[in-house]
């Protein structure tokens, strides 16, 4: 998350560049985290100017986000074989 924060500043801020971040998608960026840390991490992506799109299928998290920009997907199990690759 740091990496990726950092990169988009950087690339914001050089007028020059053609390469800029919109966006920045995290998957599952707070997975790992102690609650501290976690918490920590979710009021740094609140605070700050850059646009985050966050992929979780940790539920609780919801409640740290306004609900309009909370955004819920089906899921269903894929399973696949070799030979369905090979068709």
């Amino acid at each position: 998350m740091a990496f990726a924060h950092t990169a988009a500043s950087v690339a914001r801020e050089n007028e020059n560049s053609d390469d800029s971040f919109e966006v920045v998608v995290l998957d599952e960026p707070f997975a790992n985290l102690e609650d501290d840390q976690r918490d920590s991490a979710i009021d740094f992506i609140r605070d700050t100017d850059i646009q985050y799109i966050i992929a979780s299928s940790n539920e609780s998290l919801q409640r740290h986000f306004d609900p309009h920009q909370v955004e819920g997907l089906q899921t269903m199990t894929v399973q696949l074989t070799w030979d369905d690759l090979d068709e």
